[in-house]
């Protein structure tokens, strides 16, 4: 679902396969946002760190599919990367998603 509509939007879009270096290498080379769960997130990011590799320009990062450790998103915070979460399932679509605020999350209508 988020892939398709960035795709809409003109993004480019590549899949999560791959090694963790492949992830870190493809982010290196100029990747300003991400759409993952938080626990590949965090690895990509360590990976990033065992490499010396500059991740620099990844910015802002749309994480789902679990929980999101409060420590998680203060880490991300304090590398400069902004993290936004959201629910949604295969049957259901998005269920409920987070703003800038930071206020809780937001029910989608049905």
């Amino acid at each position: 679902m988020m892939r398709l509509g960035a795709l809409a939007l003109g993004c480019a879009s590549c899949r999560g396969d791959g090694t963790d270096g492949m992830q870190v290498a493809a982010i290196a080379s100029c990747v300003r946002a991400i759409h993952r769960d938080a626990v590949f997130l965090k690895l990509i990011v360590e990976k990033a760190d065992e490499l010396k590799a500059d991740i620099g320009s990844l910015r802002k990062a749309a994480v789902g599919a679990e929980y999101l450790p409060p420590a998680l998103r203060a880490a991300m915070d304090a590398r400069g990367i902004r993290l936004l979460q959201s629910y949604a399932s295969a049957d259901l679509g998005l269920i409920a998603y987070e703003i800038r605020a930071l206020e809780g999350m937001i029910l989608t209508k049905s």
